[in-house]
């Protein structure tokens, strides 16, 4: 696994890809900052990380739309496959990799908060935690620029499929404002969810069998449910999509709170679409 890392971090760096996005990340981060720590004269840096969140939208797929698309496109990846190293290596080397030019991005704009230090008290604690919670953010939706990348040989696919997923996951918190609080919709939604499990576990698996079995399991919980308490069903998509909301579990760390669920949750979040990208990988492999 470490020489994947080494090898990806050294390729984004012989190639413009690695500089065009230090310089862009860095750019949009210095504009976020004088439009709002300088221009307003606050010391509330955290501030400008919240707001700066949206910079992965664009900066992410760039950084991961080639990771596997360009190893698919080049042939390449018939060499990984026959390297004495394992599919989960070369997944969790390239999202490691990506990981560390995020970190090296965001290292720089460290220097942020240094300079309008002299001129107010900075409220140390919760730039902390805003930047922890920041890079988990990050780092997650890398995992899902990583699944993206596994799915499609075009980069340029891949870029606009990650930009679409990425948006999908900061508009979940708008879309608890307009979702209704009813039972139906809690069933509906729940309904969903079974579809969706379903659907997964028989891309990984090809099996029907199975799948349907895992699709009559989950039927029946949410059956037995409906029979037994109704009343779950209120609100159910609601509190669903705020515990899956990614942007949602960073308000706690904005606070310069840092719980340990949420913690969990990042890192849980991005090994599962490693996952699922080291499934659509073995499935390519063997087909």
């Amino acid at each position: 696994m470490i020489a994947i890392i080494k090898k990806e971090v050294k390729n984004y760096f012989n190639h413009i890809t690695g500089y065009i996005f230090l310089f862009f990340y860095v750019v949009a981060s210095a504009i976020f900052f004088i439009n709002t720590n300088v221009m307003q004269l606050s010391a509330e840096f955290f501030h400008t990380l919240i707001n700066s969140t949206m910079i992965f939208m664009l900066m992410i797929p760039m950084l991961t739309m080639r990771l596997f698309s360009e190893e698919f496109a080049q042939k390449t990846d018939q060499l990984l496959y026959t390297a004495p190293i394992t599919t989960a290596s070369i997944v969790f080397g390239k999202f490691l990799a990506a990981c560390l030019m995020l970190l090296i991005g965001v290292a720089i704009t460290f220097i942020f908060p240094y300079l309008i230090s002299p001129y107010g008290q900075l409220p140390i604690s919760r730039i902390i935690g805003t930047y922890v919670g920041y890079y988990l953010l990050g780092v997650s939706f890398i995992s899902i620029g990583i699944l993206v990348s596994v799915s499609t040989q075009s980069q340029v696919v891949a870029a606009i499929g990650s930009f679409a997923l990425i948006f999908v996951f900061f508009m979940m918190g708008g879309m608890i404002n307009v979702i209704p609080a009813t039972r139906d919709a809690g069933l509906i939604f729940a309904g969903l969810i079974t579809a969706l499990v379903g659907y997964i576990f028989y891309s990984s698996t090809k099996n029907v069998w199975a799948s349907g079995g895992v699709l009559a399991v989950l039927l029946s919980f949410f059956g037995i449910i409906w029979v037994v308490s109704p009343a779950f069903y209120e609100g159910f998509a609601i509190r669903s999509l705020q515990w899956i909301s990614l942007i949602t579990r960073f308000g706690s760390f904005a606070l310069g709170v840092l719980e340990v669920a949420d913690v969990v949750y990042y890192i849980t979040f991005s090994i599962l679409f490693c996952f699922f990208a080291i499934t659509v990988i073995e499935k390519r492999r063997w087909a």
